[in-house]
């Protein structure tokens, strides 16, 4: 049955500040996470989140044993109130349509008794607040935003980040990139691989739920699929790295849309950070390292969609800092209750392929050099919009100045001395075998007195 249900008039009351996400029956010491925020269950039967607003949504599930997480993606469009209920399927691993009707509709009936104990969306940790304070992360950046028609000043610092890093993923795109079309919720696991890759039978045979992970799951479509396995073969006989603009344009003249695009890089992080997709992690540093960054005449061509991609990527490494390494900005842990709280090892993307780290930075000042390089040479009148870009490449450059040390000693081997493994342990393993991605190797890191890596701070400048 379609897992959203319009509301009674009764029930709508309960329900003025925003939309209802029901879970039934998840085991105990499950972990729940909804955006940014992830809690541990404790009552079982029925857990809840509400006050849900406008926007795009990830509610996620990692269940004690089981071999995968789990998650839906939704969107709650503006003035339509409804509630979303799923099931812990034990059998076949999976959060599903509930199996009872009878339940859903006692559920919806009594949504009333239900609602003062449901988590509001705003939940500041352990003490039971709603979020609040000054130190949001940036507002100013989601008034470029166009799918929001959200009051920006009134945002909490959670919400205010989670609207601009989903700012354009929607149905549309949510659909393209599953392949799901007939729903109005997208189901994604751990398991799910890119388009052509058999990512289920290799890391999952052994699921007691394996075979309909292989039927429920994703196929994802990502737009640069192609472009990035080309590239790896052009960069393997050619020292100099080609400006990937007009790869950028193609697409948009397929597609039609700048949103597809963003959505992709927004996507692909949120989905690989908080379910440790390999499929989506690999896809992100792909997307960044071999197209993104390497795109520099963008900017005379589509500045505005060169702005909002330097300025998504800037967001997602504050989110990665904030919220799933969990650096405050006295070098103390700040993760009660969000996502990166329950992450494994509470690692962040820099995290996933060590070395990326590195290239990443070294990406970001060679894009920040050719901009500048490209605005002062012979190009059309500089406009508010070249300016813009400009700023944005400086910001993220000097991100990584202030908030990432370069990494000074190395160790270990490197991915070609070592055989490439099946992944069984959740390490993300690099598969790229071009020369410039030979390195994901161990990493040593100088720590401070308390035992954490020196340098990382959180973002919290408006």
């Amino acid at each position: 049955m379609d897992s959203a249900m319009e509301l009674d008039t009764l029930s709508r009351k309960c329900l003025g500040n925003g939309d209802v996400f029901l879970i039934l029956d998840l085991p105990e010491k499950s972990i729940v996470g909804h955006d940014s925020l992830a809690i541990t269950a404790n009552n079982t039967k029925e857990l809840g989140f509400r006050d849900i607003p406008e926007g795009a949504h990830f509610l996620w599930v990692s269940v004690p044993n089981a071999v995968s997480r789990c998650g839906y993606w939704y969107v709650t469009p503006e003035g339509r109130k409804s509630v979303r209920v799923k099931q812990w399927d034990s059998y076949n691993e999976v959060l599903g349509a509930p199996g009872s009707q009878f339940e859903v509709r006692e559920k919806k009936a009594n949504l009333e008794s239900i609602y003062p104990k449901l988590i509001p969306y705003d939940y500041n940790g352990k003490s039971g607040n709603t979020e609040s304070g000054s130190l949001a992360p940036r507002k100013s950046l989601l008034r470029s935003a166009s799918s929001l028609s959200l009051d920006v000043e009134s945002l909490s610092p959670r919400h205010a980040l989670w609207q601009y890093l989903t700012w354009e993923i929607d149905e549309t795109t949510l659909a393209r990139i599953t392949g799901k079309r007939a729903t109005n919720d997208w189901l994604v696991d751990t398991s799910d691989a890119a388009k052509g890759e058999m990512q289920f039978d290799l890391r999952f045979a052994h699921s007691g739920g394996a075979a309909l992970k292989k039927i429920i799951g994703s196929e994802f479509n990502f737009l640069f699929s192609q472009d990035i396995a080309d590239l790896q073969i052009v960069d393997k006989v050619s020292t100099d790295s080609d400006d990937t603009t007009p790869r950028i344009l193609a697409h948009l003249v397929r597609v039609g849309a700048e949103s597809h695009i963003l959505a992709d890089l927004q996507f692909t992080f949120l989905t690989g950070m908080h379910l440790s997709n390999l499929a989506c992690i690999e896809h992100w540093w792909a997307l960044v390292l071999k197209i993104i960054l390497r795109a520099y005449r963008l900017l005379l061509t589509n500045a505005k969609l060169c702005y909002r991609l330097l300025e998504t990527i800037h967001a997602q490494l504050v989110y990665n800092e904030k919220y799933l390494v969990g650096k405050s900005s006295e070098g103390g842990a700040s993760r009660d209750n969000t996502a990166g709280e329950w992450m494994d090892g509470g690692e962040g993307i820099l995290e996933t392929i060590p070395l990326y780290k590195s290239k990443l930075r070294k990406a970001v000042q060679e894009y920040k050099r050719k901009v500048d390089e490209i605005l002062c040479g012979s190009t059309p009148r500089r406009t508010t919009e070249h300016a813009e870009v400009a700023d944005a490449a400086a910001e993220l450059e000097e991100w990584f100045s202030n908030h990432v040390r370069e990494d000074k000693r190395r160790t270990g081997s490197t991915a070609a001395d070592r055989q490439d493994d099946d992944g069984d342990d959740g390490v993300l393993v690099d598969r790229d075998n071009d020369s410039e991605d030979d390195d994901d190797a161990p990493v040593i890191v100088e720590l401070d007195e308390s035992g954490r890596e020196v340098g990382l701070v959180s973002f919290d400048r408006d």
